[in-house]
């Protein structure tokens, strides 16, 4: 069974989850939130998109990790978001 999180490439620090993450430093944690499914990482994103000054965009120095027992990926939030 997968699990995700986003990962802060500048800070080196896991979303909390919430719509502030780029403004509140608490909304980012050495553990972070866990996410079960890649459609609750995608709402999570999109409602950060929707709260920041009306559609602007996902950083690019988020990530996505996907934890599987197969092996872990990574992703560009941005491209994650929109698709893979």
């Amino acid at each position: 069974m997968e699990f995700y999180k986003i990962l802060n490439l500048e800070t080196g620090l896991f979303s909390r989850g919430g719509q502030d993450c780029d403004t509140n430093p608490k909304a980012w944690s050495k553990r972070g939130k866990t996410w079960n499914y890649s459609a609750h990482v995608r709402s999570h994103l999109r409602a950060y998109k929707k709260t920041r000054w009306r559609d602007s965009d996902i950083p690019e120095h988020w990530i996505v990790i996907e934890y599987s027992p197969l092996g872990n990926r990574e992703f560009n939030a941005k491209i994650f978001y929109y698709g893979q």
